[in-house]
């Protein structure tokens, strides 16, 4: 207390100028209209200013749930059209533009949109691959076996050999969950393989990465006679049903024979950067268990 009232004596002087100022100006503002005027646009201006602020500072730390939004989105729309680029063009259920309007049926499983016109075993085939969206939590580049790790584990839904997928391409393949979490063998990685083909000729191949340069891999098993040239697109055959088909791998960038001049070396860019790797898409076949247990008892039936 006794520093206050020493504060005060010490500047009274001072406080009574600001206290006069003030009401100065109150009385000019109040009784003038042109000054008025004046001091309600320049609050205004200030109180705008700060709004903007406030509002640039909250869309800023909403980024993150925007970003969430639109992978989900992504991922329902990759799937819408990937259900249509698969069915074929003399399909009953095929519909044109103008039917597509009337697509209301929304899966909420599958992320896919279904006509609702269509029979149980119709919608099991065109709902066969749905997308799971993840952002990247880590990601190695300069290793011989590299992994990214995704923030979506077995209480979303992936399991072990999962395929991953990113808007630019092939990203790997899951190697093992937890409940939140998930590790990704990387295209980067030199025990990874991805059944490929060579677009323009449907030649069947297989992406292999040799470990020394993130940009490329090697396309394999290419057949000297094969017709294959700088610029061809390569995409995933989806035979082994990891990978819907034709999704895209890179491009080639230069083809050699091989020293036993059966195949072409085949480098190929690829179309991942991955060095900006942030969201991806994991790959839910509905039909892969089915297809792998029919194989199976194919092997076993063989034996």
């Amino acid at each position: 207390m006794y520093n206050l009232l020493s504060f005060l004596l010490k500047y009274r002087s001072t406080i009574l100028f600001l206290v006069l100022e003030g009401l100065s100006g109150f009385f000019i503002v109040n009784n003038n209209p042109y000054h008025q005027a004046a001091v309600i646009n320049s609050s205004n201006r200030m109180v705008a200013s700060i709004i903007d602020a406030s509002n640039s500072a909250s869309e800023y730390l909403n980024l993150q749930s925007a970003n969430d939004q639109l992978a989900e989105e992504n991922a329902r729309l990759r799937a819408v059209l990937l259900t249509q680029s698969r069915e074929p063009a003399n399909n009953p259920f095929n519909p044109s533009l103008e039917d597509s309007l009337a697509l209301q049926a929304l899966s909420q499983d599958s992320l896919v949109l279904l006509p609702s016109a269509l029979t149980h075993s119709d919608s099991v085939r065109f709902q066969q691959y749905s997308f799971i969206p993840a952002k990247v939590v880590d990601n190695t580049v300069q290793h011989f076996k590299n992994h990214v790790t995704i923030n979506k584990g077995r209480a979303d839904g992936i399991e072990p050999n999962m395929g991953v997928i990113s808007p630019n391409g092939v990203v790997g393949k899951v190697k093992d969950v937890s409940e939140h979490y998930a590790l990704i063998t990387s295209i980067l990685h030199t025990d990874m393989n991805v059944s490929a083909l060579v677009k323009r000729s449907n030649t069947l191949g297989s992406i292999e990465w040799k470990g020394n340069n993130p940009t490329q891999a090697s396309l394999k098993y290419i057949p000297i006679h094969i017709n294959i040239i700088t610029g061809d697109t390569i995409v995933t055959s989806g035979y082994s049903g990891v990978y819907p088909p034709e999704i895209l791998i890179g491009t080639v960038k230069e083809v050699r024979p091989e020293e036993d001049a059966a195949f072409y070396d085949v480098d190929v860019d690829l179309s991942n950067d991955f060095f900006q790797l942030s969201y991806v898409y994991v790959v839910k076949n509905k039909l892969k268990q089915e297809k792998d247990s029919l194989l199976q008892q194919t092997i076993v039936g063989n034996e």
